[in-house]
């Protein structure tokens, strides 16, 4: 299963101007504010290789900040607007921001998502019981089984943020069982925590095993 205290913090290093014309990296820096982006540089001088092509769904209760998140992270628009792209190494992600929406809405993208970024705000103590409940109940799809979960406790910057383990505990993520999941601290609007988020999920979804993602592929194309 996954885990809280990995430790996942990324040297910080200056950018340097990509060599092949590419501008995503740059792009990218200048939307999120990180100065640690060289380190996925090489994505553009790897043109020629096959990349992997992911879904990642961004859910959260209202207000917790997923839009903010998705927007910080991504590189552009997809084909016909439904999802925003990020870039990596060898991956492409296609995501998608389901927070706000009904949850039969949110379903018909479950058969694709090979993660879920599941957003919480650190602040709204009254609304983390909400929060619990609807991650608990994305836990229980079956089409989810055997997708990621990148829980993210969002608004960290802000006064009154509750602690990663409070919200840990909160969440009751102690129960999770037989899961691929992480919980990190995140602020949109000063952008710390995603870099790391990044790394983690780049690590994960290179995992996942070649039958789950055909599986997944095939139940897409359907």
């Amino acid at each position: 299963g996954g885990s809280s205290h990995r430790d996942l913090r990324l040297e910080r290093a200056a950018i340097t101007a990509p060599q092949s014309g590419c501008t995503s990296c740059l792009q990218f820096a200048r939307m999120t504010g990180m100065v640690g982006l060289a380190r996925w540089l090489p994505c553009c001088l790897d043109r020629g290789k096959e990349r992997m092509q992911a879904h990642v769904l961004f859910i959260g209760p209202a207000d917790a900040g997923t839009t903010t998140l998705l927007h910080r992270t991504k590189v552009g628009e997809a084909a016909g607007g439904e999802a925003s792209r990020l870039e990596l190494p060898d991956m492409d992600i296609a995501a998608w921001d389901l927070g706000g929406l009904d949850m039969s809405i949110r379903r018909r993208y479950f058969a694709k998502a090979e993660a879920i970024a599941f957003v919480v705000d650190s602040t709204a103590q009254g609304r983390l019981a909400e929060a619990r409940d609807m991650l608990w109940e994305l836990l229980s799809e079956d089409e989810l089984r055997q997708s990621r979960f990148l829980i993210l406790a969002n608004k960290q910057d802000l006064p009154g943020a509750r602690s990663l383990e409070d919200v840990g505990r909160r969440l009751e993520l102690h129960r999770i069982r037989g899961r691929r999941w992480m919980l990190q601290g995140t602020s949109a609007r000063e952008g710390f925590g995603i870099e790391e988020s990044l790394d983690w999920l780049h690590e994960e979804l290179k995992e996942m095993s070649p039958k789950d993602r055909q599986q997944r592929l095939s139940s897409y194309a359907d």
